[in-house]
């Protein structure tokens, strides 16, 4: 019997690789936020390697989630402590994530390490670290930061600096559908008292396409900002894309 049992897990895992391969790009690991000697390479590569079981939870979830949240801790000997799922709305997608990261490993260092992580569906964790596009990659530039209410511009800048991948995916995404290669985009992001983005507004020099418009939206709402002193506060961020070809410098 036991034989048996272990034929059929090692048939069920290979039918998840399968099928995981099968659907490149597929998975994509993406650290929002951390706090620790734990480097972000490490944090992504030890959540990789439970990519077949957490693919499966949300492939399955009533719905078909694209992409889950959560906060995790790991302890100074390299065990998950701590695994919050913070948008699976409960049930058995939160249940089924949360047991499969339990079982994720990770470096043994001196300090924990708290880490915000978004798993998501149909993307490649490489070219979203890099910025890569199909013919080249994308660079971007944060330019002036400003801030209306009682947050450091210097603050803000450090949180948008968090998600300079994702934003480059995001143009990167709209290039391959044709969009312009050069972009100054001009960002408006409403925070509340408690750091928390309630409100996005992007625009160019030309009209942006809504699929862009809605990455950037998804990106930058998933942000964790530092708390205003007092009330809530706008931040405006100029930011230049330019997509350069694979013999560029």
């Amino acid at each position: 019997m036991a034989r048996v049992c272990s034929s059929f897990t090692l048939i069920f895992v290979l039918v998840l690789a399968a099928s995981s391969a099968a659907q490149t790009p597929a998975f994509a690991v993406v650290v929002t936020r951390r706090a620790g000697p734990l480097s972000e390479s490490e944090l992504r590569a030890a959540v990789a390697t439970r990519q077949p079981v957490l693919l499966a939870c949300l492939e399955s979830a009533p719905g078909s989630h694209a992409s889950v949240k959560l906060r995790l801790m790991v302890a100074s000997d390299g065990a998950l402590v701590v695994a919050e799922v913070q948008d699976a709305d409960g049930g058995t997608l939160e249940e089924c994530v949360r047991r499969a990261i339990l079982s994720s490993r990770y470096p043994a260092r001196p300090a924990f390490t708290t880490f915000m992580v978004e798993l998501r569906l149909g993307q490649a964790p490489e070219a979203e670290a890099h910025g890569e596009g199909p013919q080249g990659r994308a660079r971007l530039t944060l330019l002036l930061t400003r801030v209306r209410g009682e947050l450091r511009p210097s603050s803000a800048r450090r949180s948008l600096n968090e998600a300079k991948a994702q934003l480059r995916r995001c143009y990167t995404q709209d290039v391959a559908r044709g969009g312009a290669r050069t972009l100054r985009l001009h960002l408006v992001v409403r925070l509340d008292g408690d750091g928390r983005v309630i409100a996005v507004g992007a625009r160019g020099g030309q009209p942006l396409s809504g699929a862009f418009e809605r990455c950037l939206d998804r990106t930058l709402r998933h942000l964790a900002f530092p708390a205003p002193t007092s009330g809530e506060a706008e931040i405006q961020q100029s930011i230049r894309f330019e997509f350069l070809a694979s013999d560029d410098d």
